[in-house]
């Protein structure tokens, strides 16, 4: 799958975590992208879940059940694993089934991207091809996640606490402040975003795909730069009634609407003159 972005899956998991989390699930999630012969890739996602005996249903095997709960999912020739946490390999009687290694061995399921290597389990079989996300922001927030059963966490100050030097969270909460960057663009991008919808504003910038996260801040600049506009309109409409001797702004609008008009009209009708002059002189 040299056609897939590792990165972006990654970051879909993570914004996937943000929407299921709760104070039993959520914290390591994982996707299993499946491709058929035709090239067709589908997702499929998990977390890790605890189950009605209290065990631990890993995201690995979580998002494996959602795949082979789909129609012929025997058509699927190629696999890859993409988890924010690397595999377990080793026995725990918390954990519901085999291991995650194991389990993605008997799968044939060897391919595997991830945000963050276990530091619990650093061992991964050579059968297993692991790829470990260099992004500094990914995993770092796939640390953050893993944080939480290590015995510490990311606080609000950004800062890794250990040995709960600070009143330690619920697992809610814990997620939350670490997924709260997710989604969140940089500065350059917001402003670049603007500066474009500045120039050319024929849609509501606060809807923009891809910044959701930033709706409140862009609505605020669109209200604010269409206040300025209509303020900046007024005044220069205002300067035309007395260039053309009327205190009816109404009147002045309408005139000077039919003055653009007339003027976008006299030049679309230079240009046709030209272009049939051009042709009539056998020129293109």
């Amino acid at each position: 799958m040299e056609s897939v972005n590792k990165k972006e899956i990654l970051e879909e998991i993570l914004k996937y975590l943000k929407n299921v989390i709760d104070v039993n699930k959520g914290v390591v999630g994982a996707c299993l992208l499946a491709q058929k012969k035709d090239g067709l890739i589908s997702k499929f996602f998990g977390y890790a879940n605890r189950l009605e005996n209290n065990l631990i249903e890993h995201a690995e095997r979580n998002a494996l059940k959602n795949f082979e709960k789909t129609e012929n999912y025997h058509e699927y020739t190629e696999f890859l694993m993409v988890t924010t946490l690397s595999p377990c390999k080793l026995e725990s009687d918390r954990r519901s089934g085999d291991s995650c290694t194991d389990m993605l061995l008997s799968r044939n399921i060897t391919n595997v991207y991830s945000g963050l290597l276990d530091p619990l389990q650093p061992d991964i079989t050579s059968e297993i091809n692991l790829e470990i996300c260099d992004d500094e922001k990914l995993s770092g927030l796939c640390k953050g996640l893993f944080g939480y059963f290590d015995n510490c966490y990311l606080g609000e100050d950004g800062k890794i606490h250990k040995n709960r030097d600070v009143p330690m969270p619920t697992p809610f909460d814990h997620v939350q402040l670490v997924l709260k960057e997710i989604g969140q663009r940089t500065r350059q991008e917001i402003e670049d975003l603007k500066y474009n919808w500045n120039c050319d504003a024929i849609w509501d910038i606060e809807d923009t795909e891809g910044f959701e996260e930033h709706k409140v801040e862009l609505l605020l600049h669109r209200l604010t730069m269409e206040k300025k506009w209509d303020e900046s309109y007024d005044k220069e409409l205002k300067k035309y009634s007395l260039k053309i001797g009327t205190d009816n702004q109404k009147l002045a609008n309408y005139i000077r609407g039919m003055e653009k008009t007339i003027t976008d009209l006299e030049d679309k009708v230079y240009k046709l003159s030209d272009r049939i002059c051009r042709l009539e002189n056998g020129m293109n």
